[in-house]
């Protein structure tokens, strides 16, 4: 009944349903209904694309940063090929004192700045009795901020190897349980982490908030200041314009979340999307949700960052679908 008079209501002035639910409660969950297609196998050109050697990473550094009663933060470095020379991959690993066998949840990062979102989310997770690990963003030019399409594929591409690396590590090591491993990303973390899902196999949950697929599409539309700023640089420089950029960008972008998104399992999955984001677009959310196979989805009435009004309510939400892929 009532969301029949939401319908009506929203038939009435012309407004859709989920706008209004989401005015009337702030937030919106769509479940994920199992279908009877099959999941489509990883391409063989993305795999070929991600396939290294585990035998090319080694160890640099291993050090405590904090240790209290409630947890120890280790920081570990490793040393990993990149294109023709080798650079360092750092984890900050979040983890309960004297405890073994963990669940543990790989936290990739927003584009920029010092970690305190990351922080923030390893430890709750922690004080929930999971451990947690930081995946350190690249020092250099930053993918997505780059308008570059070539640089975009080297760096997302490279961030799946990255990724895998570490869970490598995560198997090795007594801390962590390697049947109970999650991903959680926002923004840029979210998008690299609809890449990582979906090529690699042990990921068995993955928490993605305010992601979006069509990359040609949100690099030329994002109103993100640093993409913006460094797509009208691009532009003055190249004598381009945006019609001409984001063709350009769908001849060359081959790691983009919607061309991925046959091969995730939706099961898998759970989306945080910002009903009034414009620095990833909702509808280019929205249109990965769907090419995902529909999974579990929360939708905030919010932009991008306004989303941080819905912190708790997104980790909450993050670790009880942990809990459910778990069991």
């Amino acid at each position: 009944m009532l969301k029949t008079s939401y319908i009506a209501l929203a038939r009435a002035l012309r407004l859709s349903p989920l706008l209004l639910l989401l005015l009337g409660s702030g937030c919106v969950r769509f479940h994920h209904h199992a279908s009877r297609k099959a999941l489509e196998p990883l391409a063989a050109a993305f795999a070929k694309d991600v396939a290294y050697e585990k035998s090319q990473c080694s160890l640099i550094e291993e050090r405590v940063l904090q240790s209290n009663d409630r947890f120890k933060v280790l920081r570990v470095s490793f040393q990993v090929p990149f294109a023709d020379t080798n650079k360092t991959l750092e984890l900050d690993c979040y983890i309960p004192g004297g405890r073994t066998n963990l669940p543990v949840v790989m936290l990739l990062p927003i584009s920029g700045g010092g970690y305190f979102l990351e922080r923030h989310f390893a430890e709750y997770f922690v004080k929930h009795d999971f451990a947690a690990i930081i995946v350190h963003r690249e020092k250099g030019p930053k993918n997505l901020d780059n308008p570059d399409p070539n640089l975009i594929n080297v760096y997302l591409r490279q961030s799946v190897i990255d990724n895998s690396r570490v869970v490598d590590w995560i198997e090795t090591r007594p801390e962590f349980d390697p049947k109970k491993i999650a991903v959680m990303g926002t923004s840029m973390g979210g998008i690299k982490g609809s890449l990582f899902v979906a090529v690699e196999p042990r990921i068995r949950a993955a928490a993605l908030g305010l992601a979006g697929g069509d990359l040609p599409y949100v690099m030329t539309y994002s109103t993100e200041r640093g993409i913006a700023r460094r797509r009208k640089a691009y532009l003055e420089k190249h004598q381009m314009t945006e019609q001409e950029f984001r063709k350009i960008l769908e001849q060359a972008v081959v790691w983009d979340p919607k061309k991925l998104a046959p091969f995730v399992d939706p099961s898998k999955v759970l989306l945080i999307l910002g009903a009034c984001d414009t620095a990833v677009p909702f509808k280019k959310g929205d249109e990965l949700r769907r090419a995902m196979g529909k999974p579990e989805t929360v939708v905030v009435m919010s932009g991008h960052y306004s989303a941080l009004f819905y912190i708790l309510y997104i980790q909450h939400s993050a670790l009880e679908f942990f809990h459910r892929r778990f069991k």
